[in-house]
């Protein structure tokens, strides 16, 4: 592990604690307000029997209040290992949609001389599309960091895209969370529009803005979708996108069960693959697991290819409609492989 457990939540807790015991006279209810808004609710819980009991020295109950013996704040300053981290991450061109020119310079700044952990160069990506986003792009980060701005403050986005189809799409959208392909190492929008749920790739994005009345029209030939995107919206922030918003479960509609044979580290091997989603795994035989993935609809293909490049060591067992995709697949793969 890169980053040591003293920058976990439990420590970050306490460290609050202490700064806070140094400042004031920290009641237990400040005290488990600090730890709600650092760790867990519940582990209050834990802490102050911690506190209480003197298994954790650092703070102890006086009267009706928590104090510390220690006299000033706790630092926890990077290790080397960390700084050659931030070092790699900030050499990656993504950075530049989280980050403004400025911050990025500062983070270089302080990590200036000491090696990257990584290069871009020593991976070896395979199953990827050959033709990824341009980071790079001045349009695609102002658009990235427009989104992000309406998901952080709950705002409408007027958007004009190009759907895959060549089509010309606008309107307004309530963005619902931004997502990556690691498949197709890019970035796309969920979004709720007309009580339906939108998938918009940002590199497709002609015109990006906070909504108003006049945003994207200069994108806009059409009259009638001129008019549908200045009329005043019915409300600012659907209550749809309200209850989808960083809720993934909410989405997850459809699910595949598969066997896994734990051949060749396959079970880490598709834990780490499989991470983005919700999942169960049981074990019924020695190196013998039942897994069962929970997905969206859409991205059911993309689920499809990441199954079979596990080759033999996965298997679908169910449901039948999944199976048959896979036959399919197979099929048109064996046929060009003899044609």
């Amino acid at each position: 592990m890169i980053f040591h457990e003293v920058y976990g939540s439990y420590y970050a807790a306490v460290g609050r604690l202490i700064a806070a015991a140094l400042s004031y006279p920290l009641s237990e209810r400040d005290a488990a307000q600090l730890i709600g808004q650092s760790a867990f609710s519940e582990s209050f819980l834990y802490i102050a029997e911690a506190v209480k009991s003197g298994q954790w020295p650092v703070l102890y109950a006086q009267d009706s209040c928590w104090e510390t013996p220690l006299t000033r704040r706790p630092l926890r300053p990077m290790t080397l290992l960390e700084r050659r981290w931030l070092a790699a991450v900030a050499e990656d061109a993504r950075m530049r949609l989280f980050c403004s020119d400025g911050e990025l310079a500062q983070l270089r700044r302080m990590v200036a001389g000491v090696p990257p952990l990584y290069a871009a160069g020593d991976f070896a990506v395979v199953d990827r599309v050959e033709q990824a986003d341009d980071y790079e792009a001045p349009q695609y980060q102002q658009h990235f960091r427009t989104i992000m701005t309406a998901l952080r403050e709950h705002r409408l986005l007027a958007i004009a895209f190009r759907s895959r189809k060549d089509r010309l799409c606008c309107g307004r959208y309530a963005p619902i969370r931004m997502e990556y392909s690691e498949k197709e190492d890019r970035f796309r929008l969920l979004a709720w529009r007309n009580r339906q749920r939108w998938t918009i790739n940002v590199a497709r994005i002609l015109e990006c803005s906070l909504f108003s009345s006049e945003s994207c029209v200069s994108a806009i030939d059409d009259n009638a979708q001129k008019s549908e995107l200045q009329r005043k919206p019915e409300q600012s922030w659907p209550q749809q996108a309200k209850e989808q918003s960083g809720m993934q479960g909410a989405e997850t509609k459809r699910c595949v069960e598969l066997w896994l044979s734990d051949q060749r580290g396959a079970l880490e091997r598709a834990m780490l693959h499989f991470a983005d989603l919700k999942k169960e795994t049981r074990q019924i035989q020695p190196q013998e697991y039942r897994v069962t993935l929970w997905y969206r609809q859409e991205d059911e293909t993309e689920i499809l290819i990441r199954i079979l490049s596990f080759g033999p060591m996965l298997k679908v067992t169910g449901p039948e409609n999944f199976l048959a995709q896979i036959r399919q697949r197979l099929a048109r793969q064996n046929d060009r492989r003899f044609s």
